[in-house]
């Protein structure tokens, strides 16, 4: 790296305190090489989530095993649940199940704080590879008292939706809404498309109404409704509800509700009314 990229890396880290502030660019690669340099240059005083970071990157630019070793190298004190969780997240992206279920059970076995997160990660893998094994993961939860969080749910209400289980998914958001946790734009979309997909118009048409949450463009700015209305009306087969969600976008678009209305007027077959 040359002294004048050094330089400048050094001054845009002079006033962060994570490496993660990197994630402002896109060439991983680069950043690799960024956060090298700042750990060797001994620049910035690293803490476990700059460990985290460091680890995150390796993973994705140079693979697990590269990533494993690295953790040799990080001090004992930083080598905690932050750090493992990380490996873990990435072991599950690559749906390497042998290398996430060991980290999961080194976790365990470290006596790790674990959190939502970490289950999580195991949710996500088995709702990919082995359903059967997301009760296994949700029994630990309660033996060891780790709560759902609404990503905990929405993985639950997803894979029953994807399994064709409309009842079990409503037994999923009645349990939710149970421990105070109410359903976000995101949850709600995933409900719709399986109501959708179930022959379930109405009860899809409520859950999209509830998307609007009764004004939809107050509710375009705080939640993004409209790039998951826009392609769910086109489901259903509502040219005249696409129509009109699109003309509270269409004035000033974001991409990626310009991009939702072209999905929307394509499954039409009206590509040309966007």
């Amino acid at each position: 790296m040359s002294y004048v990229s050094s330089c400048s890396c050094y001054l845009f880290c002079k006033h962060s305190s994570s490496v993660a502030s990197f994630a402002l660019f896109n060439n991983k690669h680069l950043i690799s090489q960024l956060s090298e340099w700042l750990e060797a240059s001994k620049q910035l005083d690293f803490e476990e989530r700059d460990y985290a970071s460091r680890l995150d990157l390796i993973s994705k630019v140079r693979g697990l095993h590269k990533a494993e070793k690295y953790i040799q190298n990080i001090p004992k004190s930083f080598q905690g649940e932050v750090i493992y969780r990380t490996l873990l997240a990435n072991c599950v992206m690559a749906v390497n199940v042998k290398k996430a279920e060991e980290v999961f059970n080194k976790m365990k076995d470290q006596k790790f704080p674990i959190t939502s997160f970490a289950c999580n990660q195991m949710l996500l893998l088995y709702k990919r590879v082995d359903k059967k094994k997301i009760v296994d993961v949700l029994e630990w939860m309660e033996k060891e008292n780790v709560k759902p969080s609404l990503f905990t749910y929405k993985i639950l209400i997803d894979t029953k939706g994807q399994s064709n289980d409309i009842t079990g998914m409503e037994e999923v958001v009645k349990e939710m809404k149970a421990t105070g946790i109410e359903p976000d734009i995101s949850t709600q979309a995933i409900m719709a498309r399986h109501y959708v997909n179930g022959g379930l118009k109405e009860k899809a048409e409520a859950v999209l109404k509830e998307m609007e949450g009764g004004n939809l463009k107050e509710h375009r700015r705080a939640c993004r409704a409209c790039r998951d209305l826009l392609p769910l009306y086109a489901e259903l087969g509502q040219a005249d509800e696409v129509r009109r969600v699109w003309k509270f976008c269409e004035s000033s678009p974001r991409l990626e509700e310009f991009m939702a209305a072209i999905e929307a007027w394509g499954s039409l077959g009206k590509a040309k009314g966007c």
